[in-house]
């Protein structure tokens, strides 16, 4: 009989003994698992993040090489040199090029911005804006690379000579992006972050 109670109370022991040290097994696994869990969830989200930059990097680079490409074609640098000369026709009294100061809008520009809220797409002022082979080539570039985005091409004063699609307003020199681009009068590769279309 007293062999039964040493089983029994030896039993019990190791009972009360097993049982906390099988717990704590436990959640050191099932915490073990969750900190691996978290830490390749980790790596994931910075190995996409970076997969990510590095995508978005790329396509930068290429829209960038695409545009400068277009902004150095012959038949664009002429037409802008002609709208250029254009301006100084109508405004005899405006310096040939702006110098390091963003240009003032003059009475033409100041009557279209009145106007362009109203004008149709296809009204004289705008329709040339929209319509002439610039205007073409970024549409062209616009519907084949399938971006959502809108480019536009100004004189040396800030007027809008070619856009793909319509604009809020005429005169660009009064905005914050056209003055960064136009960098007191040396230029400089801009890139905002995504806004709206305010003619949307």
């Amino acid at each position: 009989m007293p062999l039964g109670i040493r089983r029994k109370l030896i039993g019990t022991l190791m009972l009360v003994g097993l049982f906390p040290l099988a717990m704590s097994l436990v959640v050191i696994l099932v915490g073990g698992a969750a900190m691996q869990l978290t830490r390749i969830r980790t790596s994931y989200e910075e190995t996409a993040a970076g997969a990510a930059d590095r995508v978005a990097d790329t396509l930068l680079h290429d829209e960038l090489e695409k545009l400068t490409l277009l902004a150095h074609l012959p038949h664009v640098v002429e037409f802008v040199r002609a709208q250029n000369k254009a301006h100084l026709a109508r405004n005899p009294a405006a310096p040939a090029l702006p110098a390091d100061t963003a240009p003032a809008r003059g009475p033409r520009a100041a009557q279209l911005d009145q106007r362009w809220s109203q004008l149709k797409d296809t009204d004289a002022p705008l329709s040339a804006i929209l319509t002439n082979p610039v205007a073409n080539w970024l549409r062209l570039m616009t519907q084949v690379n399938g971006h959502l985005r809108q480019i536009v091409v100004t004189n040396a004063y800030g007027e809008l000579i070619a856009a793909d699609s319509r604009t809020g307003d005429y005169f660009q020199a009064d905005e914050s992006w056209w003055q960064a681009a136009f960098n007191n009068g040396k230029g400089q590769i801009y890139l905002s972050s995504v806004v709206t279309n305010p003619a949307d």
